[in-house]
């Protein structure tokens, strides 16, 4: 069995089911709205594509917290390799999600007018 310093109390399993109802909440709501943008055609645009991203990636964050769940429940841990195995494989989402600021960094085309605005004064009112 396990030793007596990792075993878990009612108070960790209580924790762990929390965060893993939270992140299971996330997860489906997230998934709905990942759901609605795809779609819906008025939802294409490029900034609610950017929302989707986003979305998504944050679905994959919730889903480091459903590692908690075999720990409360089945009584289950992880050997040190796999937790590595794991943890590398974060890492390597991070360095991929990371990717998206690198390109807005790098194509990033400083311009006088973000949006435009119709003006209300035309002509010679527009000098007043």
């Amino acid at each position: 069995a396990c030793p007596r310093r990792f075993r878990l109390t009612s108070t960790s399993n209580f924790l762990f089911l929390s965060l893993c109802s939270v992140a299971t909440a996330g997860i489906l709501s997230n998934s709905l709205l990942l759901y609605t943008t795809i779609a819906t055609k008025s939802l294409r645009s490029s900034c609610n594509i950017l929302i989707g991203l986003c979305v998504f990636f944050d679905m994959c964050h919730n889903c480091g917290a459903l590692i908690h769940f075999p720990q409360a429940v089945f009584k289950f841990y992880i050997d040190s390799s796999l937790c590595s195995a794991i943890q590398v494989r974060l890492c390597a989402i991070a360095v991929y999600c990371s990717y998206t600021p690198y390109l807005m960094h790098e194509y990033f085309v400083a311009q006088p007018i973000i949006f435009t605005v119709t003006s209300v004064f035309h002509g010679e009112a527009a000098k007043l």
